[in-house]
């Protein structure tokens, strides 16, 4: 295996076959187990021990590159990375999805889109878009998906929803929603002013467009919207 970034394949080799013996017995035992998540919790363990190391000298940036590139090799190995969630519209459930398309987003922590979908498909079943919200759920994402809200992003943090199993007529009962930070929740948080901005855009709407009542509505959609949930997605039909 060579290490990225111009590496020495010999130096990389001897580390992971030398330094990294044990580590080596302990995932190969694994895998003869089918024992996939020990394989991953432990890499990942193997790589932050490594990360440590590199930091107190005892590992060169070779090595380190050494290490992270058998993780990956690890991870692709078992198939990580490659799940697929289910993905489905949660309304208009009577009627037949006559669009198909895929999911986009603007964040830096994503791929930017999701176009692989259960039973290898490359498209989602859809409906039609007929103005106002479409909403999906994805499921088995994990609480990883609560993490994605950050501020670093501007999109603040996800509406949650406790749902609980019941014995009512449809078996499940919402007993919590927190509803997420609003775009001017998200704005105050970062030290800016959304009422100021909201009044500055107002000002240049009734600048801009001529006829009253079209500046009416383009203002009072500016203030929809920094009463919005930050975090959303958008889908993008093929």
């Amino acid at each position: 295996m060579s290490a990225g970034g111009g590496a020495s394949p010999a130096l990389s080799e001897h580390y992971l076959a030398e330094e990294l013996s044990e580590d080596h017995r302990i995932l190969s035992d694994a895998v003869l187990r089918g024992d996939y998540e020990t394989c991953l919790l432990y890499t990942e363990e193997m790589k932050q021990r490594c990360v440590e190391q590199f930091k107190q000298g005892a590992v060169c940036m070779e090595q380190l590159a050494a290490v992270e590139g058998l993780c990956e090799l690890v991870r692709k190995a078992v198939g990580a990375g490659e799940a697929v969630f289910p993905i489905i519209p949660i309304h208009r459930l009577d009627e037949k999805p006559s669009v198909r398309g895929i999911l986009s987003d603007l964040t830096c922590d994503s791929d930017g889109k999701i176009d692989k979908f259960i039973n290898g498909e490359s498209s989602l079943p859809l409906h039609e878009m007929e103005g106002g919200s479409y909403y999906l759920g994805m499921f088995l994402g994990g609480a990883y998906e609560e993490a994605l809200g950050g501020l670093h992003n501007l999109f603040g943090g996800p509406s949650v929803v406790r749902v609980s199993q019941s014995d009512g007529p449809h078996s499940f009962a919402v007993t919590r929603a927190v509803p997420g930070p609003s775009c001017g929740d998200v704005l105050r948080v970062m030290q800016h002013q959304p009422e100021l901005m909201f009044e500055t855009l107002k000002h240049r709407a009734h600048e801009y467009v001529t006829h009253d009542n079209a500046a009416a509505v383009l203002a009072s959609g500016l203030a929809r919207t920094f009463d919005r949930i930050a975090l959303s997605a958008a889908a993008v039909f093929l």
